[in-house]
């Protein structure tokens, strides 16, 4: 039902109009009468109806001054002049001042009756238009995070060596203005790596450490980074190379506000992960970069946020380490370094999955033939040789501490048979996993 107020300093008017118009079945309802304009302005204001129906000539404030403060204080409000009037002069001066329609007393029934359905017609038309607005604004704010997460990544790993007009237009577009250093605004950006580490005892005896707990790590840190403090300045985001962790974006004036603002992130992100989720939590915190800089600058201060990652010591402690901690302590890694340590820490948390030294070039953008050659020489080891050292690893350990069946274990770790799995395995160890297996229960009993 849309409100209505009536103003006219004749009450037997208002109670005429009451009892001419079928209001209810029109689809409005009375809310207030005034007998001046000045009290129509207070009944407006405290009721906020959609239409007024007002007198020219009323005491105090006359129906003119009147639809001039409407104008100016309630702009959307519908109104519509009932005078005894019909001098041209007064018409025309009450549209210019805002009014919907002009008519003249004594009301005809029928008429009033039809200019109702008419602005009833409009309103709905306004209602409705303000639905779409807002369940459109309601997927545009659903659908954002997503948009964001594929901005940044596309910047990292696909944007030119400086970002166009086009790429500042799309940040500003989806509330990243800043990421690109456009205008002066974000003058330094860092990254930041979260992983959670699960205690002793905090998953029950027999179960995995599940992908149930990555969701809820995800969604805390996710909650946090939309808190005031840093929503607009920190963009969450996941990267599929990484898959237990959690990377955040956050563009500053300056390189100490940046590392400053992501400290006290994960300082929140730490706490949260201990208290509610019952977890430990490790930030790496990158090297600042600009972010006006092209995909090279910013893939390498991202890579960077990995490295001080993996460089925190294994176990289950909260702690926080900085990419300009570690380069205090030793020479700056060079961005081969920082590939290659990004590239074992993919192979040891993706083992599962297929994993190529042809994906891994495209990826980081190398050449193959170059990326193996460096490969081998950060580590000692050919690509293909390390991913096989993994899988065997862990499926050792599976054949440890599980019953699993061979063609579980080849499955859970990345082998394509267990055919393949068991002659792997028999030149690495000197024994088949069934021999292996019998050993272990030999040596327990």
């Amino acid at each position: 039902m849309y409100r209505v107020i009536l103003a006219d300093d004749e009450p037997e008017i208002c109670k005429g109009l009451r009892l001419k118009i079928a209001w209810e079945r029109l689809g409005f309802e009375i809310a207030g009468e005034a007998r001046n304009g000045k009290e129509a302005l207070d009944a407006i204001a405290s009721g906020r109806p959609q239409l007024l129906l007002t007198d020219i000539r009323m005491p105090v404030m006359d129906g003119l001054e009147l639809l001039q403060a409407c104008k100016r204080l309630h702009p959307g409000l519908r109104i519509v002049v009932l005078s005894g009037h019909d001098d041209f002069q007064y018409v025309q001066t009450a549209l210019r001042c805002g009014a919907r329609d002009y008519v003249l007393k004594p009301v005809v029934r029928r008429e009033l009756t039809e200019l109702l359905e008419t602005i009833r017609g409009e309103l709905d038309a306004e209602r409705d238009a303000a639905r779409a607005r807002e369940a459109i604004g309601l997927q545009w704010r659903q659908r954002l995070p997503l948009l964001q997460e594929q901005y940044v990544l596309g910047r990292i790993y696909d944007g030119g060596e400086a970002p166009g007009i086009g790429e500042r237009e799309e940040a500003r577009r989806l509330e990243l203005a800043g990421f690109d250093g456009a205008d002066g605004e974000g003058a330094a950006l860092r990254f930041m790596g979260a992983e959670y580490r699960v205690p002793a005892g905090r998953v029950p005896a027999g179960e995995e450490d599940d992908e149930r707990l990555a969701l809820a790590f995800r969604l805390v840190s996710r909650e946090i980074a939309a808190d005031g403090r840093w929503s607009r300045r920190v963009t969450p985001f996941a990267d599929k190379a990484y898959p237990r962790l959690q990377f955040f974006a956050a563009t500053a004036e300056d390189e100490a506000e940046s590392e400053s603002l992501l400290a006290e992130l994960a300082a929140e992100l730490l706490a949260a992960a201990e208290g509610s989720l019952r977890l430990a939590a490790v930030a790496g915190i990158g090297a600042a970069c600009s972010p006006a800089e092209g995909s090279t600058a910013l893939r390498r201060a991202y890579l960077s946020a990995v490295t001080a990652l993996s460089r925190a010591p294994v176990g289950p402690e909260c702690r926080i380490v900085r990419a300009d901690d570690l380069e205090g302590r030793a020479a700056r890694p060079s961005a081969g370094t920082e590939t290659i340590e990004a590239i074992r820490r993919h192979i040891e948390d993706a083992y599962k999955d297929e994993i190529s030294l042809a994906m891994m070039a495209e990826r980081f953008h190398m050449n193959v033939t170059y990326l193996s050659e460096l490969f081998k020489k950060q580590t000692g080891s050919t690509f293909s040789d390390y991913v096989a050292e993994v899988r065997l690893g862990r499926a050792e350990l599976l054949l440890r501490d599980t019953a699993m069946r061979l063609a579980d274990i080849a499955e859970w770790t990345g082998f394509s048979t267990a055919s393949y799995l068991s002659a792997a395995f028999k030149r690495r160890y000197g024994l088949s996993p069934a021999d292996y297996r019998a050993r272990l229960s030999g040596d327990r009993t």
